[in-house]
Order: C-alpha cells, then structure tokens, then sequence
C-alpha cells in the first residue's frame, strides 16, 4: 500500500509505502509490516522517517487477542534526533500486554534525552535526561473524529473515490463485483 495525507492548517503531510508478511505460528498469525513511513513538518522543515510494529492475532482457534511486537525506529536526519521502540509480546507465562520500553537519543552528541515504559495504549512514564518525568494515560488524551471531503468534491485520484464501486459492492455482499472493480484498479 501506498498513502498520502496533509494538513495544511497543521503545516504538515504524511507519506507512506508499506507492504506485508504474514507468518503463521500453530495458533498465531503474525502481519510483518516492511516498508516505511515519513511525517514532514514543514514549518520546521523536518523530515521524521518509521517503521511500523509488527500485529500478531494470538489465539486464533479459541478467543483471540491482538498484540503489537518488535522494534520499531525513528529517524530525523536534520536534527540528529533518533529513537527506538520496543513493543514487547506478552510471554506465555506473566509479563504484561501491550508493553513498550523506548529511548530517544542525539545521534550527533550520543547522548539519550529520554527514557520511556509503559503501555502503548494506557500510561507510559517518561524519563527525561534532567531528572524531569512525566506520565501520559493515553486512555485520557482527545480523539477526533477523521474528517473526509464528500465524494463530489474529492479530486480523481483520491482513495475513497477510486474505490467507491469496490465499497459499494461489499456493502451489499456482491463479491463478485467488488472483486472485478478491484482488479481494474489494481491493472489500471
């Protein structure tokens, strides 16, 4: 897959390649993603370069539960800032879901600005290279609502409207012509 957003009021743009690997492991299925992704923020002029997470779908015969797991790396080139992730999977026997431990560092003076564990999806703790930390619940942090132009005003090659007939046709169960619509696309 590849994407593209922007904000221009936020003075920034987002683009995307990815592709998958899937791995089956007994009763797990693992979704390696390869690829890449780049924020730029424009007013700064700042390009941040990552990877994604590998998902794992565990339990798949019986009740099942998705996790995140490896390492994952951010890079901007202009500041020298980097930082390391690791979404660790949850051992069969104790251990928690959902567990990062995570370091930024200046590449350029070698030294690491701030430390980070906790849960991806629940409170991480920050510790900051001058005694000072924080906690952050993401539980607590706003959501918003994703805003999309309606169709109509969408330019021609914007996703939603290039995949409008496969949309509609699996809204109504027609497989058949989803599939079609999409291996047109996919051709074209």
């Amino acid at each position: 897959s590849a994407f593209y957003f922007e904000c221009p009021d936020k003075k920034m743009c987002m683009n995307a390649s990815i592709w998958t690997k899937s791995k089956f492991m007994g009763m797990s299925i693992g979704v390696v993603m390869v690829g890449k992704v780049t924020v730029h923020l424009l007013e700064h002029d700042e390009d941040y370069v990552f990877t994604l997470p590998s998902a794992y779908a565990r339990s798949i015969l019986t009740v099942p539960w998705v996790e995140l797991g490896d390492k994952i790396n951010i890079t901007c080139h202009k500041t020298g800032f980097s930082s390391s992730i690791t979404f660790h999977t949850k051992p069969f026997y104790g251990g928690k879901l959902h567990w990062i431990i995570a370091e930024v560092k200046n590449k350029r003076t070698d030294s690491i600005i701030c430390r980070v564990n906790g849960e991806w999806n629940g409170v991480m703790e920050l510790s900051y290279a001058n005694g000072q930390s924080k906690v952050i619940d993401t539980s607590k942090l706003d959501t918003y609502r994703k805003k999309v132009r309606p169709l109509e005003k969408q330019g021609e090659y914007e996703s939603r409207r290039l995949w409008k007939r496969v949309t509609n046709s699996l809204k109504v169960n027609d497989e058949n012509s989803a599939t079609e619509h999409k291996r047109f696309l996919e051709e074209w």
